[in-house]
């Protein structure tokens, strides 16, 4: 089912599109332990209400917003924003730099 891996970020591109990233320690989600997450392609209704995640500056450097990259998580994985919130900041990043071929 998995079209490419990246060893490196440890994620996932699926047949359907989604990318799937393996988290470095479990979290838990509405009481279940979960230790990948899933995010699926947004609609274009759902980057119209969250917004760019990213932008790039004039020296080609990715910059994140941080409230953005966690919403549109919740929004495209189903995962608790509060569940997020407990991933450490690494974890984080590696999320956020798996949106970035759904933006670009």
């Amino acid at each position: 089912m998995t079209k490419k891996s990246d060893t490196k970020q440890e994620t996932i591109e699926n047949e359907d599109g989604s990318i799937t990233i393996q988290l470095s320690k479990p979290i838990i989600n509405f009481g279940e332990k979960i230790t990948e997450i899933t995010l699926r392609e947004p609609t274009g209704k759902e980057f119209q209400k969250i917004g760019m995640v990213m932008s790039v500056d004039t020296q080609e450097k990715i910059h994140f917003d941080a409230v953005k990259v966690v919403k549109m998580a919740e929004t495209l994985s189903g995962v608790a924003s509060g569940s997020l919130d407990s991933l450490p900041y690494k974890q984080l990043t590696k999320i956020a730099y798996a949106m970035i071929p759904f933006f670009v």
